[in-house]
């Protein structure tokens, strides 16, 4: 469940990149296929994981999340897979990495 609505991800991901990712037009793969993940880098108690997922939807990549927020993920577990196109990925990437890493579950109401 997000707590946060479309509207707030669509402007975090717009404050972020708001013309174009400029990484990948200069290295011009925006186009290209590409898949990413996210994985724990320590023990953790993993936050906001279907709300980095939406903000991929929303990017028009796709995304699943393989750990619940709220959920116990030692190091090296995969949180979140996804696929679409290098620019997709690319900036949409930076913003739920921080999304996970800043927010954490005590801000939300379950």
């Amino acid at each position: 469940m997000t707590l946060i609505d479309d509207a707030d991800l669509r402007r975090f991901l717009e404050d972020d990149c708001p013309f174009s990712d400029v990484t990948t037009a200069g290295l011009e793969i925006s186009d290209v296929m590409a898949q990413a993940s996210f994985e724990a880098r320590d023990d953790m108690l993993v936050c906001w994981s279907e709300a980095a997922v939406r903000l991929f939807h929303l990017a028009g990549a796709q995304a699943k999340p393989l750990a619940a927020t709220g959920a116990f993920a030692s190091a090296g577990t995969r949180l979140v897979e996804i696929a679409g196109t290098a620019g997709q990925i690319h900036r949409t990437y930076k913003v739920a990495q921080t999304l996970m890493e800043v927010l954490e579950p005590r801000w939300m109401r379950l």
